[in-house]
């Protein structure tokens, strides 16, 4: 969800001054954001709008809105409906927008959300009202491990099946013969 809402973050300019760099609202999910913002002439002022100003450091590894100064430009994290603004004196510096697929320009990033349950619809009775998102991840059950149990079945089956249908047989021509000579015998 973060590189999908990367890709979602746009920059215009304001004035011949002022350009903005934001991410717009949306309805479904309110995941930040990053982007790579580049830049030849660093601008004058940076403004956060709709959010805390919060400058990031370079290990920081836990997702939410902020900045952080790299060689020519900055990382920007934004939350949805929150803006960066950024001036010169006399003119807009001229800029380009890369969306990152991790927070913070980390090599890589890892998400880890999840609670289990036994009954979902029990469990999220409770928030019906809420605005919280909930999105369920239905694991199947863990495959069947095959132990020593399976293997010695297979093999009682094996021998038992051709014992019982010898046994069977014999006891199959034990009966004809008996019905054979009370036959003969009352004739």
């Amino acid at each position: 969800m973060h590189e999908r809402a990367s890709h979602r973050i746009g920059g215009s300019y304001l004035d011949n001054q002022t350009i903005a760099v934001g991410l717009a609202e949306d309805e479904l999910w309110r995941v930040p954001g990053s982007v790579l913002i580049e830049w030849e002439i660093e601008p004058e002022t940076i403004t956060m709008l709709g959010g805390v100003e919060h400058e990031l450091s370079a290990d920081e590894q836990h997702l939410h809105a902020g900045y952080r100064f790299v060689e020519n430009g900055l990382i920007a994290t934004l939350s949805p409906g929150e803006y960066l603004s950024f001036s010169a004196a006399n003119h807009a510096p001229a800029f380009t927008i890369t969306p990152m697929t991790t927070f913070n320009g980390l090599h890589h990033s890892v998400v880890i959300v999840g609670h289990h349950v036994t009954n979902l619809h029990e469990w999220s009775s409770d928030f019906y009202d809420s605005p919280l998102r909930f999105t369920w991840l239905i694991e199947r059950p863990a495959a069947l491990v095959m132990d020593w149990r399976l293997p010695v079945i297979a093999v009682a089956v094996l021998i038992a099946t051709p014992v019982t249908i010898k046994f069977l047989v014999k006891r199959d021509q034990r009966i004809s013969e008996n019905v054979g000579s009370i036959d003969s015998d009352t004739d």
